[in-house]
């Protein structure tokens, strides 16, 4: 399968992910937004990673979005890498992290080459912060912090996010 035509699938189950939050009153917010974490990957470019498998999204602290998380990357995969979930302890490195999900606060410091996703619109928060507008998973994109960590964030997931921060 071409890469584009594997960027069409991915963008199109992310709309659907986002629909589905939309449509579906049995999914928990922590569900969705679990299922937005695993979806973002192939959104993103890390211009100063080498290609890893597995894709590893690592969490600090635990909540409701933290333990569904699991779950949403059973059998997903992010380009031909399968995904693997990592719940670091306070101290504990991000090492091999593509994405890191903070359940409470935010990054304390940068993390070169990974995308970093808060609970905030608060500062710090990441390049990704989740956001509930009009009783809905929303979320809005840093695109400065974005820059910082060596990340492009692709038009089309721009075009989903409620607000775009640091926007040329």
């Amino acid at each position: 399968m071409t890469a584009l035509w594997h960027r069409v699938l991915s963008c199109g189950t992310l709309l659907l992910a986002a629909s589905a939050a939309n449509a579906a009153p049995t999914a928990s917010v922590a569900d969705i937004k679990a299922a937005y974490l695993v979806k973002f990957g192939p959104f993103i470019e890390w211009k100063n990673a080498a290609p890893s498998s597995p894709f590893v999204i690592c969490t600090f602290g635990e909540d409701d979005v933290s333990k569904a998380l699991d779950g949403a990357a059973k059998d997903q995969t992010v380009g031909d890498a399968p995904v693997s979930i990592r719940h670091l302890a306070a101290g504990q490195p991000a090492d091999g992290c593509r994405i890191l999900y903070f359940a409470e606060g935010g990054p304390p410091n940068d993390y070169p080459s990974v995308l970093t996703v808060t609970e905030t619109e608060q500062t710090p928060h990441g390049v990704i912060s989740f956001v509930i507008a009009d009783k809905h998973v929303r979320f809005d994109i840093d695109l400065q912090m974005a820059g910082k960590a060596g990340l492009d964030v692709s038009a089309k997931l721009l075009g989903l996010a409620r607000t775009v921060r640091g926007a040329p």
